[in-house]
Formats: C-alpha cells, structure tokens, sequence
C-alpha cells in the first residue's frame, strides 16, 4: 500500500502541490544559474522587464514581502541592473527601472526561463491548462485570507 493512499484527498492535494512548487523552485533556479542570477532574482527583473515598476505591486506578484523585496532590489542596484527612483507625484512612492544592462540581463535570461517554463506545462492541453490556471488563482485567493 503506498503512502498516499493513506492520505487524505486534502493531505495529497497539500502534499502535490509542494512536491510541484518544489520541483519549479529547482528548475527555476537551474534555468537561470548561468545567467548569474538567483530565481528571485530572474523573477524580479522579468517583471520589471514586463513594465512593473511599483515595489508593492511587484511584491505582490512574486509573493514577498517588503523587507525581502527590498533585499532583492538592493542586490539588483549593487549589480548595475536596476535604480531606484522617488516619484515626483507621490513622494512617499518608490519608482524601480531597469538600466541598460540590466534589460540586456532580463533579454538574456528570457528565453531559458521561459523555456523551462513551456517544459513544465508541455504534457498538459490547452484546456488542462486553463483549468490549472484557474484552480491555481482560487487556491491562492483562499490562501490569501488564511494570512
């Protein structure tokens, strides 16, 4: 008899769940060691490569909170990769950009994240994937309320 049988259907779906989120946290940190980056870090420069420029907003997305966000920002301005400016309309608001290099690095590292990314889901349909996608924002809006 294997172990999940034992299991709950909540205690398999917890315990699938970690296993994927797990796996993804590796392949994502393999897909990016050769660009030099941590997977937080990849992270945080695909998304302010995608336009995110508000540290909140940014915060929320990849699931930090802000003293780990502004951990990640301060490595990336170490780096060269990004600056961090005051907005002139709302001078409480911070502004993240991306320097030249630091878009150089997100062109980089784009095409290896998101193939690992299409590897991930390639055995799944379109449909499995709508589905998945779906199930996956209901979770994290039930997790959002636990907190």
């Amino acid at each position: 008899m294997s172990s999940e049988m034992e299991l709950t259907e909540t205690e398999s779906i917890a315990c699938w769940i970690n296993r994927v989120a797990r796996a993804l946290a590796s392949a994502n940190t393999r897909a990016v060691a050769p660009h030099d980056l941590t997977a937080m870090q990849a992270n945080l420069l695909m998304r302010m490569n995608l336009g995110m420029d508000s540290p909140s907003e940014i915060a929320t997305c990849l699931g930090v909170d802000a003293s780990n966000l502004s951990r990640l920002i301060r490595g990336l301005e170490a780096a060269g990769f990004a600056t961090r400016e005051v907005d002139d309309k709302n001078r409480s608001r911070a502004i993240l950009r991306l320097t030249r290099k630091g878009k150089d690095k997100a062109a980089a590292v784009h095409p290896d994240k998101r193939r690992m990314e299409e590897s991930i889901v390639s055995g799944l349909s379109e449909t499995e994937i709508k589905n998945l996608l779906r199930i996956l924002r209901k979770l994290s809006e039930t997790c959002q309320t636990l907190t």
